[in-house]
């Protein structure tokens, strides 16, 4: 006995250790956000994560997952849960809810939108991020086939067409094989891309850098005198273009204004009561009008049909008018007689000009005494 005792005790000694228990994480899934039931709410993309929160409960019974779902429900889905829940109480099972809830609120118009999505979607750049989304609108659209391959190409730059075209010898019937052969096109052509931006060229006598380089101070400045001379040139090109259907308008209006409308004082007072003209005169002072009493314009070079006060007023003839503008013309010079001209005796001219500092009164003097003593009289 002693000795079997020995041999248990050993044989207890010897015996190997349990294995390790092995460590599980405890995941908890996130819960999936509420759904209101609003035609703006995407139903298909919170249905997929309802599905897969349940497919990590798989014991879960059939009142826990409708009670479960019911909780997620907002708004217009939670009127349309509390009335399912009346009308069948526990007689509803999880897969006639789903059925339901999914010929509810699934859109049937699904597959036209996203067919409308993909004709609008544009390549932008990342080739890789243009086929992710077209993948993800197209399963809702189904586009397959003729179609696709149509409205890839028709949202691409026709140089990744091009590419694709000179990889691939022959045509490309199956789409996986068309979007894969597209994406290596694409790929290519953003490398070459990248490849031409690294490195300088010459574009005529100026020197480009890319890939970050700042151009040089002085290249700069003048550039930017350049710019500053075009666009003076331009504005004001566009200025006296206004100008000059500005004074053509009013041309045609019948006013000529800044040219001469009389030949003197007088004719331009004539037939204007006196009283009025004294009334014009204290009006406007010495640099107004005298004829309208407006302080915009002098005498000379009134135009107006009224005066201030309402009273019509003489127009200028032709005759008149054009005394301003005739005295402008060229003098032509004047014929080469054969005989010498006799000479004149030495004259000298004195002016003083009159209150409206548009006439002068000249007189001759024949001699330099009668000029002094009329200075100093003066």
């Amino acid at each position: 006995m002693a000795e079997l005792a020995e041999l248990i005790a050993a044989a207890s000694r010897t015996a190997l250790p349990p294995p390790p228990q092995q460590r599980v994480a405890k995941i908890t899934p996130q819960k999936p956000p509420t759904y209101d039931g609003k035609p703006a709410s995407p139903f298909r993309l919170w249905w997929n994560r309802v599905v897969e929160y349940f497919d990590f409960y798989p014991h879960t019974g059939d009142r826990q997952k409708i009670a479960f779902v019911g909780s997620l429900l907002t708004d217009e889905a939670q009127e349309w849960h509390q009335h399912r829940y009346q009308t069948l109480g526990a007689n509803d099972t999880a897969a006639a809810y789903w059925d339901a809830i999914r010929e509810e609120y699934v859109d049937p118009m699904e597959a036209y939108t996203s067919h409308r999505k993909l004709r609008e979607l544009r390549y932008k750049g990342d080739i890789k991020a243009f086929l992710v989304s077209f993948k993800t609108i197209n399963r809702h659209a189904g586009v397959n086939g003729t179609s696709l391959k149509e409205i890839i190409n028709t949202a691409l730059p026709a140089d990744i067409i091009s590419l694709r075209f000179s990889q691939n010898r022959g045509p490309l019937h199956n789409d996986d094989d068309f979007l894969l052969a597209t994406e290596e096109a694409g790929r290519h052509y953003e490398e070459l891309k990248r490849t031409l931006k690294m490195r300088s060229y010459f574009d005529g006598e100026k020197r480009v850098t890319y890939f970050g380089e700042e151009e040089k101070k002085e290249d700069k400045e003048k550039r930017r005198r350049k710019d500053k001379r075009t666009r003076e040139g331009r504005d004001s090109g566009k200025r006296e273009g206004k100008e000059k259907e500005k004074r053509g308008a009013k041309e045609e209006k019948g006013g000529k204004k800044g040219v001469q409308q009389w030949g003197s004082i007088r004719e331009a007072l004539a037939g204007i009561n006196q009283d009025d003209i004294n009334a014009h005169k204290a009006t406007c002072g010495q640099n107004g009008c005298w004829r309208c009493g407006l302080s915009t314009h002098r005498t000379f070079d009134c135009y107006a049909k009224r005066t201030a006060s309402g009273m019509e007023l003489p127009q200028p003839n032709p005759r008149i008018s054009a005394v301003g503008s005739a005295t402008k013309r060229k003098r032509e010079p004047e014929p080469e007689s054969g005989e010498p001209a006799t000479k004149q005796p030495k004259t000298a001219a004195v002016g003083i000009n009159d209150s409206d500092m548009r006439e002068g009164q000249i007189w001759e003097i024949n001699s330099e005494e009668e000029f002094e003593q009329n200075c100093y009289a003066s």
